[in-house]
This record gives structure tokens, sequence and C-alpha cells, in this order.
């Protein structure tokens, strides 16, 4: 297994025993909100550790400021705090903007395009007879010394087009 592997197994099992100690513990203890809060932001920061994007661990640091402030509106009982709060976290989500991001396309090596083997190439192709018809091969002229590619008209079969069949005069009205 990857190092990716094992820090995300870690972190991600972690942050999700830890969610249920905390749930237990603000359940039994009698101080629900303050407890309850400062476990979802735990289990924010702790989850986010478990990736190596950058933005992503920013995240749950944002997340956890976030719950640190419900935490501390709840135990001092008074909410016009999270107005300050919402300040905090709206500051903090415009420096995520700020952080690079980290590209996945940087990191991949391009792959190939795909070249069929000759062996694939050799086999006859046997069209189906009725239903799904292969696209004909682009054309090639030359003129002016220069190669013009265009696909042929291929003739469409004419297919009869079923007909709803309406009455002739209307229902009398009742």
């Amino acid at each position: 297994m990857n190092s990716k592997g094992v820090r995300a197994g870690i972190f991600g099992s972690l942050s999700g025993g830890l969610f249920f100690f905390g749930l237990a513990i603000a359940i039994v203890s009698g101080h629900f909100l303050p407890i309850w809060f400062i476990t979802l932001g735990l289990c924010a920061l702790v989850g986010s550790l478990s990736t190596d994007n950058r933005q992503a661990n920013f995240g749950g640091f944002q997340g956890f400021v976030f719950f640190l402030g419900l935490t501390i509106c709840s135990i001092f009982g008074w909410w016009p705090w999270i107005l300050v709060t919402f300040g905090v976290s709206a500051v903090l989500g415009s420096w995520s903007g700020a952080i690079p991001k980290r590209s996945k396309q940087a990191c991949v090596q391009p792959q190939p395009l795909y070249q069929p083997s000759s062996a694939q190439s050799e086999q006859a192709y046997q069209p189906y007879q009725e239903g799904y018809q292969p696209a004909q091969p682009a054309a090639i002229y030359a003129e002016g010394g220069q190669r013009h590619y265009y696909q042929p008209e291929v003739p469409q079969p004419d297919y009869e087009t079923p007909q709803a069949q309406y009455p002739q005069q209307m229902p009398p009205q009742l």
C-alpha cells in the first residue's frame, strides 16, 4: 500500500473514531453543544490531514476555526459573537484563494495514444447486416499538391415511419 493510502486510512479512521467518541462524551456530559462543536471542529481538522491537498488542509483548518467559534458562543451563551465567527470564517475563506492549487496534470505523465496492434488490424471485420453500420473511411483526393479528405455520401435507407391513426370526426360531447 502506498504512503497516501496509509495516511488516508490512519487519519480517516482517527477522524471517524473521534466523531463517535465525541458524540458519546457530548451526550453523557450534559454539556452537549460545546463538546459537540469542538468534536466537529477536531474531526474537520484531523480528517483534512488525510490528504496532501493544501486546499483541503486549509479547509479543515477553516472548519476547525468555525466550530471553535461556535464552541465559544455556546460556552459564554452570548450568541451575537457568532457574527465574529462568521467574519473570521469569511476572512479565512478569502485567503483560501491565495493557496496555489496542486494540479494533477502536473504530476501525471501523458499517456500515449492508443495504437492498435498489427494482429488486431489484420482481423477481417464482418459488419452486422441490419443494425449499426460502421462509418466509411474518409476518401482522399489530391489537388494542387495537397491531400484533401472528405466523407463520401452514404445513401440512407428509406424506412417506413409508422403513422398514428386519428379518428376522422370528433366523438359527441356529453
